[in-house]
């Protein structure tokens, strides 16, 4: 090759070499401009998007007051637990949390706080110590011990199992007892139609699980009672009592011995004044007529051998 070609060669590729450098410093250039811009971006959409991220917190109504009873001293607790749980930002600080407990009291519950507040005693400085302090003076010593009574007692009876599990676990969460214990007591308490389907099959060593098995169990056994209601057979009218008959007349025969004041009875009662009228004027005291006495008298039902007297049937 001719060296003049040569030469041509080497400026022709050291001028694109010198294009290929000034290219990629551009290109180096538009990136770091575009990383700057993309530094500057950031700070603003972090904000936005954490600005988005906070929502208003919730309105709930506040815990009832508490007076110091001790029976509902947990229930008050509870509601106060929610109240903090659902307005994060708002009961973030011990102090908060103290001084809005505070602020529910009442009657000696009030009291025993307000002097604390004004000894500026210790027990203030934070919740978990506050929490202790209000624990040892208001929670219920005999508490576990009566709600062991209690579940020891419980049954569902006819109730649905949804009421029955519901007293349960809450009686169980004062119990301190463990799982097993749990179990062995929710199985006792039971209706006889659910355990008598749980020895069906193998049931579960664990509370949740055993409560979730007896539902649909429950559930079952109420759909087919619902089932049997409706397509049963309406039930048969009762049959028509059957009166029993009247008793027939009975006669009995009177000896023709008889006085003749006893033959007053055969055909009509006599009254006392028609009985003497027919004595005093000599009448027959069975037919009244002057003709003949009562032994002679021709209208009477029988002669010499005795007269039938009906009784019954109302006739005298």
């Amino acid at each position: 090759m001719d060296p003049a070609d040569v030469l041509d060669a080497i400026a022709s590729l050291t001028r694109q070499v010198t294009v290929l450098s000034h290219s990629v410093q551009d290109l180096q250039l538009t990136q770091a401009q575009m990383q700057g811009q993309v530094q500057n971006l950031l700070p603003i959409s972090s904000s936005s998007q954490n600005e988005d991220m906070i929502s208003p917190e919730p309105r709930i109504p506040m815990p009832e007051r508490f007076s110091g009873r001790r029976e509902s001293y947990r229930g008050f607790l509870m509601s106060c637990e929610i109240l903090f749980a659902l307005n994060p930002r708002t009961y973030q600080s011990d102090f908060v949390r103290i001084r809005t407990v505070i602020s529910l009291f009442s009657d000696e519950a009030q009291v025993w706080a307000h002097n604390l507040l004004r000894t500026a005693d210790p027990v203030l400085q934070s919740w978990n110590s506050f929490l202790s302090a209000m624990n040892q003076l208001y929670e219920d010593p005999q508490r576990s011990d009566f709600a062991q009574a209690q579940i020891r007692q419980l049954r569902q009876g006819r109730r649905p199992i949804e009421d029955y599990t519901i007293e349960f676990r809450r009686l169980a969460s004062e119990t301190g007892w463990n799982e097993t214990a749990l179990v062995s007591q929710f199985r006792w308490g039971l209706s006889e139609s659910v355990k008598d389907e749980l020895a069906r099959g193998e049931t579960p060593t664990a509370l949740e699980p055993l409560i979730r098995l007896v539902l649909q169990i429950d559930r079952r056994i109420r759909e087919r009672v619902r089932e049997r209601t409706l397509f049963s057979p309406p039930p048969r009218p009762p049959a028509p009592r059957m009166l029993a008959p009247s008793p027939l007349p009975t006669t009995s025969t009177i000896p023709s011995t008889e006085e003749p004041m006893q033959l007053n009875v055969v055909r009509r009662r006599l009254t006392p004044q028609e009985n003497q009228h027919r004595r005093d004027n000599g009448l027959c005291l069975y037919c009244g007529k002057n003709t003949h006495l009562v032994r002679d008298c021709p209208d009477t039902p029988t002669k010499g051998v005795g007269r039938k007297i009906y009784h019954g049937g109302g006739h005298d």
